[in-house]
């Protein structure tokens, strides 16, 4: 819960996870719905499935617990062992998530990602990613940015010297091409 406020990308695979399921079905291919007049006959559609399965991993830390600590006050001393595994286990979890090679950790989301190089401003790259999706992997699609990408963007200016986003007090990237971010 804690991870999930800090990386949107953790956030929305946790909550997408079954615990302790290995495979996913997704589907490859559909034969799709098709017009038909009122009584003309439909034919049975089809669905190909293929299964995502995920690498077994698990992140943990061992927090060696003294005397002193033990005297805290119980719910003090939960606080401060929660706070501790939050800060040791985060950075790892999000950066396995997302880049993590897949032997001895977690298969990151980039493993197999399709790569593009570009040329330009960052909206320049978001746009070449999203014309490399078909219409139907644009429903429901959102766009992950790297910190850096979302101040190159907020820090952005049009040809007269003004910010694109409102980089003072401003909400920050909340969606490019209707797409959120």
């Amino acid at each position: 819960e804690a991870i999930s406020l800090v990386s949107p990308i953790f956030r929305d695979a946790n909550r997408t996870s079954i615990r302790g399921l290995m495979k996913f079905p997704y589907k490859v291919s559909a034969t799709g719905a098709k017009n038909k007049k009122e009584t003309e006959k439909t034919a049975d559609g089809s669905i190909k499935w293929a299964d995502l399965v995920l690498g077994l991993s698990e992140i943990s830390e061992t927090i060696p617990v003294s005397w002193k600590l033990e005297a805290m006050a119980v719910e003090e001393f939960i606080s401060y062992i929660t706070a501790e595994l939050i800060e040791q286990v985060q950075d790892k979890a999000v950066t396995e998530l997302i880049y993590g090679s897949g032997t001895e950790e977690m298969k990151g989301a980039t493993i197999d990602a399709i790569k593009h190089e570009y040329t330009g401003t960052a909206l320049d790259g978001i746009g070449e990613a999203l014309g490399k999706l078909g219409k139907k992997q644009k429903i429901g699609a959102k766009v992950y940015v790297a910190t850096s990408i979302v101040e190159e963007i907020s820090f952005t200016k049009d040809d007269n010297g003004n910010y694109i986003f409102t980089p003072i007090n401003g909400v920050g990237v909340k969606s490019v091409a209707t797409y959120p971010v």
